[in-house]
């Protein structure tokens, strides 16, 4: 079996590793991978956001199992591709994968479906985030994180323990944020 895995940080260093180690393993390749994948494995340089091209690849190359390790692809619908070609892959499909990649999604999914979650407010600009921050200090709140509600390629999220909004709050420019309380997470 000819197995591709897609990403190249150390958890799919390590996911290259242990599908090697199956007796139904005849070649593991990963992309892009890196250095230390390298040094075991075949790279391939495709970038992990390049779905069809990744695809063309996986057909050109009889691929017959992939693994996706990061966010990203499947948060762009990497299963949904390989699936409309007919092959094989694990991991969850675009719309499922929105459960990880949009805090907003999964709060509104938690909600709909009566899953315990903490409660949480959304913000897209900075004022109505303050005002939320400020009275939830002021009723005795000690702590509330705030959390980008889109998927970035880092984990993000600021804990505050104080009324005063860090400066790293610049990030509502960018993207919605959410604010939950602490002893929540």
């Amino acid at each position: 079996m000819k197995i591709l895995v897609v990403g190249s940080g150390g958890r799919e260093h390590v996911l290259c590793w242990k599908l090697a180690q199956s007796k139904n393993a005849e070649k593991v390749y990963c992309a892009p991978g890196n250095a230390g994948i390298a040094q075991e494995f075949e790279c391939v340089n495709i970038k992990v956001n390049e779905l069809e091209k990744m695809a063309d690849w996986a057909v050109e190359n009889k691929i017959d199992f992939t693994v996706v390790g990061p966010e990203a692809p499947l948060c762009d619908g990497i299963v949904d591709v390989f699936k409309s070609r007919g092959l094989a892959i694990f991991g969850p499909s675009k719309a499922a994968a929105q459960l990880e990649g949009s805090k907003t999604f999964a709060k509104k999914f938690m909600e709909k479906y009566n899953i315990p979650t903490a409660r949480a407010a959304e913000f897209d600009t900075p004022a109505p985030a303050k005002d939320y921050v400020n009275k939830e200090f002021a009723n005795g709140e000690k702590a509330l994180w705030s959390k980008p509600t889109v998927w970035l390629p880092v984990k993000a999220c600021w804990l505050r323990t104080t009324q005063k909004m860090p400066a790293t709050l610049s990030i509502f420019a960018l993207t919605a944020v959410s604010v939950e309380p602490a002893t929540a997470c």
